[in-house]
Order: C-alpha cells, then sequence, then structure tokens
C-alpha cells in the first residue's frame, strides 16, 4: 500500500457511506463485514433516539422507517440529542396522522423545545413595571417637546417682538392647569417662563398631548403571540394510558383529538393540561391583546405565550 495511512482511512470511511470510489475490494469479507458493524449501529443509535414514538410503530413499517432514516446519513451523530431531534423530525411527516405514535413524536419534540427554553427562559415583567417604563416614556417624549416647540418658536418671536410692543407680564392671560404638566412636575420641576406667550404653551400642550398618547397606545396594545418554546400537543386517548402502553399495557383506540398537553419553558414539569380556554387563545395567535377578554398574566409567566417585539 502506497498510500498514507490517513488517506486511506478518509477513502475508507467516505466509501462506507458511498461517497468514495473504495479503496479496496468492496465485495472483500473484511469490508462488507465493516459496512454491516457500521449500518447495524446507526440503526441502533436511531432506534435509542426515538424508542417511545417506535414502540407504538408496527415492527414491520418500524424496520422500513429506521432504515430509511439511516440510508439519508442518518445515525452519525454523536451528541444524543442532535440524533434525537434529527430522527424526530424525520419521524414526523411520516406516521400515519392521527395516531399515538405521531402524538409521542410531537411531544417529545414538544419537550425538547421547552427544556431548551427553560435554560433562558425569563417571565414577562409585570405590567406594574410595564407602567414605570411607560412613565419615562412620557417624560422624555414631553421634555422633546418642550425643546422643540422652544427652538422652533425663537423666530416666531423675534419677528413678532418686531411688530408688537413687548407685552407686560401683568397684561398676560393666567395659565390654565394641565394635568400632564402635573404629572411630569411629580419627576420633574417644570416651569413656562413668564415671558412665553400663549400661542408658545398650546402648541407645547398640544404636541405633548399628541405624542403622550401615542406612547400609552404603543405600550398598552401589543400583540400576543405563541412563546418560541411553546407547544400544544393533540392525544386521541387518554395521555396517561398511551403512555402505559409502551410498558406493555394495552394500547388504547386511536379517538378524537380531545387531550390537549401544552408545553412551555415555565412551567414547573414542562407541561400541562390545556384548558378549553388555552386551545381558543391558542387558535388565534398572534392577536392584539386588546382583543383578548381572558386574563394572559398566567401564560406570559408560563411562556405559552409572548409580547410580539
Amino acid at each position: 500500500m502506497t498510500s498514507p495511512l490517513a488517506a486511506f482511512q478518509s477513502a475508507l470511511g467516505l466509501a462506507l457511506l458511498g461517497q468514495e470510489t473504495c479503496p479496496i475490494d468492496p465485495d472483500s469479507g473484511g469490508f462488507r463485514f465493516t459496512a454491516t458493524v457500521r449500518r447495524s449501529w446507526c440503526e441502533g443509535r436511531a432506534t435509542i433516539a426515538a424508542r417511545t414514538v417506535l414502540a407504538l410503530v408496527p415492527e414491520v413499517e418500524r424496520r422500513r422507517l429506521v432504515a430509511e432514516y439511516v440510508d439519508a446519513g442518518g445515525g452519525l451523530a454523536m451528541f444524543f440529542p442532535t440524533e434525537n431531534t434529527a430522527f424526530l423530525e424525520f419521524l414526523a411527516p411520516r406516521l400515519p396522522d392521527p395516531s399515538h405514535a405521531l402524538s409521542l413524536c410531537r411531544m417529545d419534540q414538544a419537550l425538547a423545545r421547552a427544556r431548551l427554553g427553560a435554560e433562558v427562559f425569563a417571565a414577562t415583567p409585570s405590567r406594574n413595571r410595564d407602567r414605570r417604563s411607560v412613565l419615562a416614556c412620557l417624560e422624555h417624549e414631553a421634555w422633546g417637546c418642550i425643546e422643540t416647540a422652544t427652538l422652533e418658536s425663537i423666530d416666531d418671536e423675534h419677528i413678532g417682538s418686531e411688530r408688537h410692543p413687548q407685552a407686560r407680564p401683568e397684561d398676560r392671560p393666567a395659565q390654565t392647569p394641565d394635568p400632564l404638566f402635573g404629572f411630569l412636575r411629580g419627576s420633574r420641576d417644570l416651569r413656562i417662563e413668564p415671558e412665553s406667550d400663549g400661542k408658545r404653551d398650546r402648541m407645547v400642550r398640544d404636541r405633548i398631548d399628541h405624542q403622550a398618547w401615542g406612547q400609552i397606545e404603543r405600550s398598552v396594545r401589543c400583540s400576543i403571540e405563541r412563546g418560541a418554546h411553546a407547544a400544544l400537543v393533540w392525544f386521541h386517548a387518554d395521555p396517561e394510558s398511551v403512555l402505559k402502553a409502551l410498558y406493555g399495557g394495552p394500547v388504547p383506540p386511536v379517538g378524537d383529538p380531545s387531550y390537549p398537553l401544552l408545553f412551555a419553558p415555565g412551567l414547573p414539569h414542562l407541561y400541562r393540561a390545556a384548558t378549553s380556554d388555552d386551545v381558543a387563545l391558542w387558535a388565534r395567535l398572534p392577536v392584539d391583546d386588546a382583543l383578548v377578554d381572558a386574563p394572559v398574566e398566567r401564560l406570559l409567566a408560563e411562556g405559552v405565550i409572548a409580547r410580539a417585539e
């Protein structure tokens, strides 16, 4: 053998994958034995990766699905969660719908997604915290309006001072208290200088009112959507009876989808039974939260739903 050992091993590995010409006789006993061991290892690894799902698949169909997956290059991942994710994704569109095997497949996928999300999940801030953010935004908007209106009115004041004599402070009308100005005084001392005329005051108040209410509307009205790591899975029989079938219990008949389970990163065990209100809201998402009658704080805390950015 004239080629280096590393090159020979690489070519042999590619030949086992069917990607290169075999550097030795492909009909030799050694090569065929190696190919048989490799395939057996891949099929066994794939079977373990989705054993709960395949347990409710007839044996002939199970062997066919595993063989098809390995033929497509599956079963080679060294990291088990990667193999599990890949094989479940392969199985989902190929399992009968409806079937208990498909429900278990979707459940395993949902659990993996929720488990991943639980590592980084943080509950949505409460409305009280949101309110403080809104007030801070309002103050920022208001002072921006005051500064802009003041700068834009400098030229008008200059022109007006040339056309009209300066009015005495005692001749100016008293300013009318404004609720929004009162709010701003609570966090910053807002003063309109005596020389400010009524036109500028009205301009400032109008701008503050328009932009502040826009800020309030954007903060209060928002869209809610499905959580990035949440899922709703339907079972066609009591999930407990389906799981018992994995350990030798009788396989329940496939009925109507009447047993919904929610999976989310904020749930104590990553899942719980879904209520009829949960199912109805899930079907409507995404939706403006102003159109939702039911309270959503619990679902936000569980990670089932999230506020859209």
